[in-house]
């Protein structure tokens, strides 16, 4: 599993820099994120409660049964692997 912490508030366009670093988190980065100001999108910031100024973005992440639709949901928006 690879973690990516993404910050929001470092001066940097955060859309952008994702785009930059691979596809998968431009990806993300079209998803969540608005290109023009490289904050969240306003459907995304209306959807999540407070999150702070960075984004912790996780290549894959598997739920055992009793994990899926509890609250995990929100934060499973951009892309669901198959298996």
């Amino acid at each position: 599993m690879t973690f990516y912490r993404v910050h929001l508030d470092r001066g940097r366009n955060a859309f952008w820099a994702m785009e930059e670093e691979s596809e998968e988190l431009y990806e993300t980065a079209q998803v969540l994120l608005d290109p023009e100001t490289g904050s969240f999108t306003d459907e995304v910031s209306e959807g999540l409660e407070y999150v702070g100024s960075a984004l912790l973005v996780m290549d894959r992440v598997t739920l055992d049964p009793p994990w899926w639709g509890t609250a995990w949901r929100p934060y499973s928006r951009v892309r669901r692997s198959p298996g």
